[in-house]
Order: C-alpha cells, then structure tokens, then sequence
C-alpha cells in the first residue's frame, strides 16, 4: 500500500485568453504567488469575467499529490493521503470526492478557508497557475508516524515551498522514516527546485524515487537532454521517471533507461493538460503495488495521463 504527503486543494477552473495570463504576469504553464487573499480575491473576480466567454468557471478537487491518490483510487489501487482540510464548502468537497473514491485519508483539519487554487486554460490546452502562498502546517509531524506500516510513500514537492510544513515533513523523513520503505519524490515544477533546493536536496538524499517532468529533469540536474538527466539521477541511486509530454517517458533504474511513448491523441480530444502528469505518478505506484517492469510501468502511465487530458478536471473520472 502507498500513501502520499500533499496539498488537497480545489482548482477554479476557466478557459482564458492569453491576455489574461499577460495583464496579470502569471507566467505561461507556471504559478503566480501572491502574497495574500485580497490580491486573490481581485485577481478571481477578473478570472470570472474573462472565463464566462468560454463556459464560465468550475470548481475541481486539485492539488498535484492530491490528484494522484485519487487517480490511484479509481485504479484499484490502495493509496493513504495526509493532507490538510481547511474550512468552508472548498474544504468539504475536497475530502468528500477523495472520500468517494476510497482514499483513506489521515488528514487534520484546520482554522483556515481551504485552498483555493485559480487554473487559467489558455486556447492550447496549457495550464497557468495563481493561488496564495500555502499556510504552514507543523501538524504533520504528528501524522506521519501512522505511515511507517506503507510500503511506499510519495512527497508532492509543494510543501517544501513552507517552512513549517517543509521542517515537520523532513525531521520525519530523516530520523522516522523506517529503512527499506520507498520514498518517491515529485518535485511538481521548476519553481519548487529553484525556491526551495536544499530544502529538496534534503528530500533526495533519502529518496528511493524521482518522478518529473523533463523540464524539472534539467533545471535539477543541469543537463542539456533528458537522457542525460536521467544518467546523472541513477547516479545518485535514483529510479523514476522523467515525463516527455507528447513524447512519451523516459523510465530508469539501477539496470536500464526505457523510453516509453504516449499514446497518440487527435489535438481535437486535448481538453486541457492539468493533471496528466499527476496521473502518470498514479500509473507508476500502480505500477510498483503490481511489480510491473519499467516499459509496462511507463505505458500504464502514459495511458493515465492520456485519460486525464481528453477531459476538464485533473483527475481521473470516478
């Protein structure tokens, strides 16, 4: 069984023109910070009016390790999830769809209205991200233990942006996590490697696995190709897998490098890529709980994601 530390926020969903991300500045496939809610809630309103041309604005269960756990739900999987639940109507629809799918959830629950995060479509089908800077929750050093029984457990590379979350979550990673339990490492975005390096150096010197995009694969390693990249991760003890997009996945171990490719998709049937690669990460723990080997591990992913993006939401349908 696996279980995974994350974020579960809500994703307010909307197709926008490219003006929109431009008179913000939130930078194309990337995240806007803000500093606090009433920015949010004035950048929200505008979100509204430049969505309602293209279908309005939805409210989706998110949050990149989040999604995972309810993917790998769907898949028959069994997956734990810790997480935090703030208040308010975002709150209860995040625990109840993770609920209805069959994540055991060993959460906490806090004071605060839960996250909220604004995921802008452009045209193409690319995601852009705006969202406030996440609260710190030093409540999961006291829930972390409960996971030593899993066989695995993946980080969402988001937490490592808090100092309090990143601080609870580590002190467990290097003095309470029992040897020989896998843990897999997804960065979630070339932001996190470049704000919170030793932070997430800490995280990889203890990880077993790496699960990321090729533009993380180089902005972590330097290197020029993903097949580099890789080179250099197995280097330091890695397994994982670095996701291609339209070109598939590059898996690799202590053994092999396998190069897996997506599956064709008419760009008629691309919805929208939020998600894809948080349903490759469920296809890979499924993977693992079956002892697939790495070619059908990569396929099951690429199949995963392939799922999500023929759809709005960023999960797979329930």
């Amino acid at each position: 069984m696996s279980a995974i530390i994350a974020n579960a926020p809500v994703d307010l969903t909307g197709c926008v023109g490219e003006d929109f991300l431009v008179r913000h500045a939130i930078p194309r496939g990337g995240t806007l910070t803000l500093g606090d809610r009433v920015a949010l809630t004035s950048l929200h309103a505008d979100f509204e009016r430049s969505a309602r041309a293209h279908g309005g604005v939805e409210a989706h269960p998110g949050g990149c390790g989040a999604n995972t756990a309810a993917s790998l739900a769907t898949l028959g999987g069994r997956i734990t999830l810790v997480a935090p639940f703030g208040t308010g109507p975002h709150g209860a629809l995040a625990r109840e769809d993770l609920t209805r799918r069959g994540v055991t959830i060993a959460g906490f629950d806090t004071a605060e209205p839960h996250l909220a995060i604004i995921t802008a479509i452009s045209p193409d089908g690319e995601r852009s991200f705006a969202m406030v800077a996440c609260e710190g929750h030093d409540e999961f050093a006291d829930h972390l233990a409960a996971l030593n029984r899993e066989s695995s457990v993946l980080l969402d590379g988001y937490l490592l942006e808090d100092k309090a979350s990143a601080e609870a979550i580590l002190t467990h990673v290097a003095k309470g996590m029992p040897a020989g339990q896998d843990f897999v490492v997804c960065p979630n975005g070339a932001e996190i490697i470049a704000a919170a390096p030793e932070r997430l150096h800490v995280a990889l010197a203890r990880a077993s696995h790496i699960l990321l995009s090729e533009i993380e694969a180089l902005a972590l390693t330097g290197s020029a190709d993903a097949h580099a990249a890789a080179r250099r991760l197995r280097a330091r003890g890695l397994a994982g897998a670095i996701t291609l997009g339209a070109r598939g996945a590059l898996l690799f171990d202590g053994h092999e490098m396998v190069e897996v490719p997506a599956e064709a998709i008419p760009p008629g049937e691309i919805v929208n890529m939020n998600g894809a690669g948080d349903a490759f990460a469920a296809g890979y723990l499924l993977a693992r709980q079956r002892g697939l080997n790495l070619f059908e591990t990569g396929a099951l992913g690429c199949a995963c994601a392939a799922g999500v993006i023929r759809q709005v939401g960023a999960r797979l349908p329930a």
